[in-house]
């Protein structure tokens, strides 16, 4: 009889490592926001996984397990279409918790949050401290910001649309009060 327990309490184990791995698995990742923004700035169904890959300096396999668990966390509704109120509903409320920005060291970069030019309109404090995300290629000093995944850097100076919403995107995820209305402001305009 004690076999009997045994052999259904491996039976548990097994479903239960299998549960966890599903839920480990299915835990939206930093790149995910990339792959949705990027379906966004498409601006079209027409949209395929090698180029949103390319575009980003991902893999496709990245890509498709992106998508996947865009769609289990109901961000994107039939592997096709984003569900742009989802999405900007967790940026607005979400993304500083789940991805923190880690501030470093002074580093040369490129220009993020109320640092980049996307702020112009409401900063005008020339003493306050540039950000930047860290890159060889940036033509600016600041305080060093780890980007939403390692490929930011790469592709934010041929993309403006992603440059522009990465920025907000830190906005929120490091800015003061005044930043993070602008920024939430900036985002909203994704649900049209």
């Amino acid at each position: 009889m004690s076999s009997q327990f045994a052999n259904r309490d491996s039976r548990f184990a097994n479903w239960l490592d299998m549960h966890l791995l599903f839920c480990i698995m299915s835990y939206m990742k930093p790149q995910d926001v990339l792959i949705t923004l990027k379906i966004i700035s498409f601006n079209s169904d027409d949209w395929r996984i090698i180029d949103i890959a390319y575009n980003l300096h991902l893999s496709s396999s990245e890509v498709h397990d992106g998508i996947n668990r865009l769609h289990q966390s109901e961000i994107m509704h039939m592997r096709k279409h984003v569900v742009k109120s989802h999405f900007v509903e967790f940026l607005i409320h979400g993304i500083k918790y789940c991805f923190p920005a880690i501030l470093g060291m002074k580093s040369r970069g490129i220009l993020t949050t109320h640092s980049s030019e996307f702020f112009k309109k409401i900063i005008s404090d020339k003493k306050m401290d540039n950000y930047v995300w860290p890159s060889e290629n940036g033509n600016a000093t600041g305080i060093s910001v780890n980007p939403l995944y390692k490929s930011v850097p790469e592709f934010v100076q041929k993309d403006r649309f992603m440059y522009e919403y990465l920025s907000y995107i830190d906005a929120i995820r490091i800015g003061r009060k005044r930043e993070r209305a602008y920024a939430e402001k900036q985002i909203l305009k994704l649900l049209r």
